[in-house]
């Protein structure tokens, strides 16, 4: 009998290993009407800040965020950072997108995304006194986003990092998006209008600065003006409706 249990603990640990550390993910909550009771892993125990309950997540977790507006008003500080140190994580608006609104007031950077790969999803960024989006390295995917009306830029890529767009809106801002310092950049099915524009290397709403590769938005989604990043590479951004 001691041999049989003993082989059923080494075949489950086995099981275990082999599953890898997803297999140990977790959700955290964010809501105004939860308890704030750390490690926030169900509505009723939410976070009331997306912050704290990234400060409580592991590699692979996702932060599911209930509908509220997340704001110096409600507690929330800016900007929202992610490092290294916690990698894999999603953070995702759980009611839509128009219902998830993480509003800086004015009052810094909305996400600020450092050396991580993360996934940003379903969620409204607006009132960003530098930007929506700014990442320093990692890979950074952004689904499905509203960023609106952030006095800075939309979403800005720098020091190596990689960012995906995806089925986003990038609108009202004082940059659309820009791609700086050996950063990337890619554009799918998504809309990049409205914004303002300043600085000497804008067309457009785009800024791109040599070296880093920008990779092509769709003509559909995104027509209008062409960028050329650079003669090295002639891949081209289309967007609409941006003032020069």
């Amino acid at each position: 009998m001691q041999v049989r249990t003993s082989v059923s603990l080494v075949i489950a640990l086995a099981c275990l290993a082999a599953s890898g550390p997803d297999s140990l993910a977790a959700t955290r909550y964010v809501s105004p009407s939860g308890s704030n009771t750390p490690p926030y892993d169900t509505w009723e125990n939410a976070s009331h800040t997306i912050q704290a309950a990234i400060g409580s997540s592991s590699t692979g977790d996702t932060v599911l965020v209930g509908a509220s507006t997340y704001s110096p008003n409600s507690g929330e500080q800016f900007p929202i950072q992610l490092d290294g140190s916690v990698d894999g994580i999603q953070i995702a608006g759980g009611s839509g997108v128009s219902k998830v609104i993480v509003d800086a007031k004015g009052t810094g950077t909305v996400f600020q995304l450092n050396s991580c790969n993360t996934t940003l999803k379903s969620l409204t960024l607006t009132g960003g006194s530098g930007a929506g989006i700014t990442a320093s390295g990692g890979s950074i995917s952004v689904v499905g986003c509203w960023i609106l009306n952030n006095q800075g830029a939309g979403v800005v890529s720098w020091f190596g990092s990689a960012i995906n767009l995806a089925s986003s809106v990038v609108s009202g801002n004082g940059i659309g998006v820009s791609c700086v310092d050996q950063g990337s950049l890619g554009i799918k099915n998504c809309a990049v209008s409205g914004n303002l524009g300043v600085g000497p290397r804008l067309l457009r709403g785009i800024r791109g600065d040599t070296p880093g590769p920008m990779t092509r938005g769709r003509a559909g989604d995104n027509g209008g003006s062409q960028l050329t990043k650079s003669p090295e590479n002639p891949e081209r951004f289309r967007t609409r409706g941006n003032a020069t």
